[in-house]
């Protein structure tokens, strides 16, 4: 399995404005599978993602500002991207 080719297809996708791909690489970046593991460019893609009415993507975010982990913490925006995700 190549991570590494995985990540730069989907990283295509992204930058060319498919949300999938900008939710695919946001969590590929979370994890670190086949890049650099970032908190913080993970948020950036899913976040795109997000605006774009990704439910996946808008409920990751919420979690990630449940837990403050790449962003300030903010029970408050997490509630409000938790409730966009249904």
């Amino acid at each position: 399995q190549d991570f590494g080719r995985a990540f730069e297809l989907y990283r295509q996708a992204a930058r060319q404005g498919n949300a999938l791909g900008q939710f695919i690489v946001g969590t590929m970046y979370w994890v670190g599978l086949g890049c650099e593991q970032s908190d913080e460019r993970a948020v950036e893609w899913w976040t795109k993602a997000a605006e774009q009415g990704d439910a996946k993507a808008q409920f990751a975010l919420g979690d990630v500002y449940r837990d403050g982990r790449g962003v300030p913490q903010s029970y408050e925006r997490g509630a409000e991207l938790y409730k966009l995700s249904e």
